[in-house]
């Protein structure tokens, strides 16, 4: 049944790029003769009538396209979802369904990606269009709103502080890393809407869309090689450290879960115990996912941006951790939410608190559906554990200049957090599947 989410998935791409084709050709000449079937007799007497059919063209076509895109994401969210829920809770493992559900949330991510960056590009192809010449005045006096190029064409380059004391953080489309080469001057609006563009999207390690990216000259076959090694190697150690530390642990937990109230020092010593483990495995998956996974990756597709993280473990913040940990969705959260937000006049601390409500949702998501643990709304261990990192943020700002800060993000991730939502869960997972404890997560 989850081997048809794969399907799902491609056929939400192919219907997310049906739909900015068809804008790519209304911005080409559809709108300009509609506008101008529309206002020709007004555009004898006065520029501005035209102008507003043209504005109204565009405003239809702008609709549409986010409306089309929006079902494209959608799709590609709650289709493989759906199908990894209706596989039941009694199955021994749910790590197949973490895969898809992982998937999902990275395709629905980057639909989005590819409908907003396309939506600037369209907006600035008809700022370049309908503008003025050179050195004449607008007659309406109207100031223009158009998102800045940088903006626009490469998905918006973080405007936060460095991650650390010598440490910047290279945006979307800067050369990273040894062997980068610059990137190629991408075709302009409507040209750069090509299948081979969004093909190109789609398989590089990057949330962010843009027309075109530095590419390496080559791929390197003796790196493909090592990090397909350490890949191989690094997934072994997870799985070893998960079936001899982490399983057994959380599986003598239950008791101690279930006799909290008459033995709570008995859950703490749980807890305690369980942590150095899950601190392994969060390092483990860490070097997995991002220094050779997504490395990998980025060498066979040419892509020469190699910032996917920064140095998390100095944080002396919270919020600098959230800035680091993961470069690729941090740069899709500050271009497609926070930046937005900022724009439209919400407060630094109102944006910060919805970019938080987004990324708890999808850690939920991504932890709930794989275990058919949907229990709204106390038993959201994920989204009330992300959401609560806002206070964090605002409590560990004042201390960046001391180790404090430091000390308060690894004993909140480290020694209660994790262990804690490991216990939950599992507890929950136990008894969604009316058995005992001998299965486990990775069983």
């Amino acid at each position: 049944m989850m081997a048809l989410s794969w399907p799902l998935m491609g056929a939400a791409y192919a219907l997310s790029f049906a739909v900015e084709t068809w804008a790519a050709r209304r911005v080409a000449g559809g709108e300009a003769a509609a506008a101008a079937r529309g206002g020709r007799r007004a555009l004898r007497r006065s520029p501005r009538p035209a102008r507003a059919a043209r504005a109204a063209e565009a405003s239809t076509t702008d609709a549409a396209a986010a409306g089309g895109h929006a079902a494209a994401a959608a799709l590609a969210m709650v289709g493989p979802c759906a199908l990894v829920w209706r596989r039941g809770p009694r199955f021994a493992s749910p790590v197949p369904g973490f895969a898809v559900v992982l998937c999902a949330i990275v395709a629905s991510m980057k639909i989005v990606s590819y409908a907003h960056c396309n939506a600037d590009l369209r907006a600035r192809a008809r700022g370049a269009r309908d503008a003025p010449p050179r050195g004449a005045q607008a007659d309406d006096g109207a100031t223009s709103v158009l998102p800045s190029p940088r903006l626009a064409a490469s998905g918006a380059r973080a405007r936060a502080a460095p991650a650390s004391r010598g440490a910047s953080v290279a945006p979307d489309g800067a050369a990273a890393g040894a062997g980068g080469g610059a990137a190629a001057p991408p075709p302009p609006y409507p040209e750069s809407v090509s299948a081979a563009t969004l093909a190109y999207f789609v398989a590089a390690p990057t949330l962010v869309y843009q027309p075109a990216y530095p590419r390496t000259p080559r791929v390197r076959a003796r790196r493909v090689v090592w990090y397909s090694f350490k890949l191989s190697v690094a997934a072994a150690l997870q799985a070893a450290i998960w079936a001899q530390y982490v399983t057994p642990t959380v599986k003598n937990s239950v008791r101690a879960v279930r006799a909290a109230r008459s033995a709570p020092l008995s859950l703490a010593e749980r807890v305690l115990k369980l942590s150095l483990p899950s601190t392994y495995s969060w390092v483990v998956m860490f070097v997995t996912l991002f220094d050779c996974y997504l490395t990998l990756l980025a060498e066979l597709t040419r892509f020469a941006d190699r910032a996917f993280f920064g140095d998390w473990w100095n944080a002396r913040t919270v919020g600098q951790y959230w800035r680091t940990w993961n470069l690729p969705v941090h740069k899709f959260l500050l271009r497609h939410v926070f930046n937005p937000l900022r724009r439209a006049g919400v407060g630094r601390n109102g944006a910060l608190a919805l970019v938080f409500a987004v990324s708890a949702a999808l850690h939920e998501i991504a932890v709930a559906v794989p275990l058919h643990l949907f229990r709204p709304p106390w038993k959201l261990y994920a989204f009330w554990g992300v959401l609560a990192q806002v206070p964090l943020v605002l409590l560990t700002e004042p201390l960046a200049a001391t180790g404090a800060g430091n000390f308060l993000f690894w004993l909140a991730f480290c020694g209660l957090g994790q262990p804690v939502a490991l216990i939950l869960y599992f507890c929950d997972w136990v008894s969604a599947r009316g058995v005992g404890v001998g299965g486990g997560l990775m069983a």
